[in-house]
């Protein structure tokens, strides 16, 4: 009920809905344009590459067959302390001793001295492995033709030779010895990935789609061949598709780094000052693509993958806050919106939405306080005192409310929110004419309001101003023709007009919905004796009694 005085029966059911009262969303700052390379920056005259450009140098997970050997030679010995160097990232020490090892297996004679062709092949991969990492792509060119000459089944051999033919700008030669990888190993997804980056950097797109396609099945949790098809989309102008590529390249591996380098003319084309701006801009597009498909987990990653890269981008934390607020995850949106406030105190926005968010968990205090200083930081945004009004109505401060909610619709005067709250603030103080006012420019502003065209149909009902009634009740079920308490409250305004089989015709819905509502049953009952129905009529006036009986 609207005031102090005892209830009208007739108006028992009333509730306040508080539908479509709070959108809860994020308000977002226009995202810079990001414009991604659509080839990788070529080698140096060395062969040298940049290290997020260059492929993976694959070893091998363990030396099959070499406990022959490992123990008891100089061979064995030089190979254990050469692969304790290599896991070390030792690239000069391991070189010596696996050239040691390699020396031992030609000159030492007795029997646990000799080795396999494979194990021969595998300590030139080794070799090879230690060249590349030092960047000496010649010497590791060398070794790991002679690793696929002595056994041309390795297939990690292959692969190495491919990578070291690319790091030279050999591409035709990189595809021929990945396919050999591939032909002694389908499973290699690292070949497959390499097939496609020659590709794109030889022009040839489609053959290059269809390999980091095939890439894509082999190991579905890759994050890099996704996100070169989103650079094959987007060399083609097809931004959409990139898009798309760029954010489900981030949704299944959150830590993925991309190639942020770009070629000459796609940088001129940027029109961005550096890297770090293009980086962070990367990740913000991602997360906005997400939010449209409504994966706001995806979202969630992306912003926290940007923040660990560059923990003092303020606006992606914002962003993340307001999703995790959006969820309901209050602590955690709470615990953001705190930092944001610690590296930006002036950061108005983020301090709005802390309040709101210390509301939802009825810390009302820290709320009003939280939004009384954005007041003071902001006084003429009219949403800050709207929010200021809603916590102190739940403080049961309604005066100082009305005030607020005042000065809410002085701010903001095509706000519908704006004048419904204050109605709802009013009619509690008893100001019925005031309220009516409200709801009724609350309903001028939007008509599809339910919530206030219920309200206003209330009051209306409680003034006895029916056909105004009717019309809100009425409005109210045609949004929604399950509202049984639009649907209660329609019948009774329709049995005082006359309107009877239609007051029947409702009772009976209300009824059937809750059994329990007595009220239904004696106007359901007292409608049907005016029609001459005694026996249906006189049955719901017993239903009347009892209920009412059982409830007092």
């Amino acid at each position: 009920m609207y005031t102090t005085a005892a209830p009208h029966p007739e108006y028992s059911a009333h509730r306040i809905t508080g539908r479509g009262v709070e959108s809860g969303k994020p308000m977002l700052d226009p995202l810079p344009a990001v414009v991604l390379a659509a080839n990788s920056p070529p080698a140096d005259s060395d062969g040298n590459q940049q290290a997020d450009d260059r492929l993976l140098i694959l070893d091998l997970d363990t030396f099959i067959g070499s406990e022959r050997f490992m123990q008891g030679t100089n061979l064995g010995a030089a190979f254990a302390t050469g692969m304790r160097a290599y896991l070390n990232t030792e690239y000069r020490g391991a070189l010596n001793e696996f050239k040691r090892a390699l020396i031992a297996a030609y000159v030492e004679g007795d029997d646990l001295a000799q080795i396999w062709e494979r194990e021969r092949a595998i300590i030139h991969l080794y070799l090879g492995n230690c060249y590349a990492n030092l960047d000496e792509w010649a010497a590791a060119q060398a070794e790991y033709t002679n690793a696929v000459q002595i056994d041309d089944r390795l297939a990690e051999g292959h692969y190495n030779l491919g990578v070291a033919f690319r790091a030279h700008r050999q591409l035709p030669a990189a595809i021929g010895a990945f396919k050999t990888a591939l032909a002694h190993n389908p499973d290699l997804y690292e070949a497959r990935f390499a097939l496609g980056r020659c590709y794109h950097e030889l022009g040839d797109y489609a053959h290059a789609y269809i390999a980091y396609t095939v890439a894509r099945q082999y190991r579905p949790n890759a994050a890099e061949p996704i996100y070169y098809q989103g650079l094959l989309h987007q060399a083609h102008g097809e931004e959409k598709q990139a898009a798309k590529c760029f954010a489900e390249a981030l949704l299944v591996e959150p830590g993925y780094k991309f190639n942020s380098q770009t070629a000459a003319g796609v940088a001129a084309e940027a029109a961005l000052d550096d890297n770090t701006v293009q980086d962070a801009a990367w990740y913000y597009r991602l997360a906005d693509e997400l939010k449209l498909r409504s994966n706001l987990i995806g979202a969630v990653r992306a912003y926290q993958a940007l923040l660990e890269v560059y923990p003092s981008e303020v606006r992606a934390r914002y962003l993340l806050a307001n999703i995790l607020a959006r969820q309901r995850e209050w602590p955690r949106a709470i615990s953001e919106y705190s930092r944001v406030l610690e590296a930006r105190p002036d950061y108005v926005q983020a301090r709005h939405k802390l309040g709101l968010a210390l509301r939802a968990l009825q810390r009302l205090r820290e709320a009003y306080q939280t939004l009384v200083d954005c007041a003071r930081l902001q006084p003429y945004d009219g949403s800050i005192f709207l929010s200021l009004g809603i916590v102190l109505t739940d403080m049961a401060q309604i005066r100082y409310a009305v005030q607020a909610f005042v000065r809410a619709t002085q701010l903001l005067p095509d706000d519908p929110q704006a004048h419904y709250r204050l109605g709802r603030a009013l009619i509690t103080l008893g100001y019925e004419k005031r309220a009516l006012s409200a709801w009724q420019r609350a309903i001028e502003l939007d008509h599809s309001w339910h919530a206030a065209r219920y309200d206003l149909g209330v009051l209306y009902l409680k003034q006895e101003h029916y056909a105004r009634a009717i019309e809100h009740f009425e409005a109210v079920l045609k949004g929604n023709a399950d509202d049984l308490d639009a649907a209660y409250f329609l019948a009774i305004a329709y049995k005082e007009t006359g309107r009877l089989e239609e007051t029947v015709m409702l009772m009976e819905r209300v009824v059937q919905g809750r059994a329990g509502l007595f009220m239904a049953h004696f106007h359901l009952g007292a409608t049907l004796l005016r029609l001459g129905n005694s026996t249906r009529g006189l049955h719901h006036i017993r239903q009347y009694e009892l209920i009412k009986a059982r409830l007092s």
